[in-house]
């Protein structure tokens, strides 16, 4: 993890890579969950934060994922 004064960068590792394809696997056909969105999510996960989105519909599949809606 990489950590700036406003910013912190997360790297993808085997523990974020294996979430993610599991997440794919479980809920591309009832959710279209993209690799991109599922990697999102881990990474979220393994790192134990929230994930705020403007897409909180797609997030809810992951059920160990905290997600809070943004709206604009």
């Amino acid at each position: 993890m990489l950590v700036d004064t406003d910013v912190l960068i997360f790297y993808l590792d085997h523990e974020i890579s294996a979430r993610a394809a599991s997440y794919v696997e479980e809920h591309f056909l009832s959710q279209s969950l993209q690799l991109a969105d599922a990697l999102i999510g881990a990474t979220a996960v393994v790192h134990r934060l929230p994930l705020l989105t403007a897409d909180d519909r797609l997030y809810r599949a992951i059920g160990e994922l905290s997600v809070e809606p943004f709206r604009p």
